[in-house]
């Protein structure tokens, strides 16, 4: 007798006891096998995000990788998932409204959160007031900025990802995943231009949040490029219950889950029964430490996140992915992102032994 997708989702987003289901579940899929690399904790790689760094430079016309690279050397770790925002260059500073392209409102299907958990209310964003000229002057900038970003990734500089790759290797750091928010108005060249440079970046997935739609697009350029898209989730939002990954994990061999451990706690879901049913599709783990129901980022050991259990569950079946510390609790005064970044690293290293 197996359990249907329905009666895993039940128990993975109302916290229901999950020890006979998660007996049945181990049996049932494959178990990795992984020989660490050495440097590793128990055999267990851990990394972080470029998101994680703050306190990078801005400068219009020049790229923040060679710093993300340096202040990832700093904090002793081998492995980084590299934004495009971060590979490419800066082409403006200014920020503005614009419309996003993942849905706001109705974006999650299939189970529901249970009565304990209540969604927060969604409300359209809205621009900044803003007279007609300077409106006009931001929206032109904007869209400049745009064209200018797909021209770069249309066209890249000869060696410019492959050069990237190299100083990351020269660091002794590997880039395992290059994530890019997919916006509607991609054009097919733009997407088959990030698979290219994911490759060549050396990474082995896309990590992307996305909805429904742009999944079903991205569906025949991940069987197209044989590349690995990974889905991540944020609160309430698709992908933050477990039927929307089982339904969108059907649309190509290629899709797999970079799960995020406090955005499905503060949606309420069991993040260790979801490892436990979805541990072989999983590429990489956000790990961060939230307050369930919808509650913020903490410190790490503050929050509700059940980070070692997970922690101790990943080495349990040999995840052989990435654990990926993504920074985003207030830092402290006095404290910065590496030194922040280096207290997560061994929290979680204490978590292993």
């Amino acid at each position: 007798m197996k359990y249907t997708r329905r009666e895993f989702g039940k128990a993975a987003l109302t916290h229901l006891p999950a020890a006979a289901l998660a007996s049945r579940l181990l049996t049932s899929h494959g178990l990795y096998a992984f020989a660490g690399k050495s440097g590793d904790t128990l055999s267990h790689r851990i990394g972080t995000i470029s998101y994680s760094f703050k306190e990078l430079k801005k400068t219009v016309g020049e790229a923040q990788w060679p710093e993300v690279l340096e202040r990832c050397h700093e904090c002793g770790l081998s492995y980084l998932e590299i934004e495009i925002g971060k590979v490419e260059p800066i082409f403006t500073l200014i920020s503005g409204y614009r419309p996003s392209a993942v849905p706001q409102e109705n974006a999650a299907t299939g189970t529901p959160y249970g009565t304990a958990c209540v969604a927060p209310s969604r409300s359209p964003a809205t621009p900044t007031a803003l007279s007609p000229a300077d409106r006009a002057a931001q929206s032109a900038a904007l869209t400049k900025a745009r064209e200018d970003a797909r021209r770069f990734r249309e066209d890249p500089p000869p060696h410019y990802y492959t050069d990237i790759r190299r100083r990351a290797a020269d660091l002794g750091i590997s880039i395992n995943a290059y994530t890019c928010g997919w916006g509607a108005d991609y054009t097919d060249r733009e997407i088959d231009a990030v698979f290219t440079a994911a490759r060549e970046l050396g990474a082995h997935a896309i990590n992307s949040s996305s909805s429904l739609e742009m999944a079903r697009r991205l569906a025949l350029f991940a069987n197209k490029h044989q590349f690995p898209v990974a889905f991540h989730e944020h609160l309430f939002g698709l992908f933050s219950n477990a039927d929307d990954y089982a339904d969108t994990l059907q649309l190509s061999k290629y899709f797999r889950i970079n799960f995020d451990i406090g955005h499905f706690t503060s949606s309420c879901g069991n993040a260790v029964v979801f490892i436990e049913h979805f541990h072989d599709k999983i590429s990489s783990i956000h790990v961060k430490d939230y307050k369930s129901s919808n509650g913020g980022s903490m410190p790490w050991g503050e929050g509700d996140s059940p980070i070692k259990p997970a922690m101790q569950l990943l080495r349990k079946i040999g995840f052989p992915g990435v654990t990926t510390i993504e920074l985003d609790y207030p830092i402290p005064a006095g404290s910065n992102s590496v030194t922040e970044i280096k207290r997560c690293a061994q929290y979680l290293r204490n978590t292993l032994t």
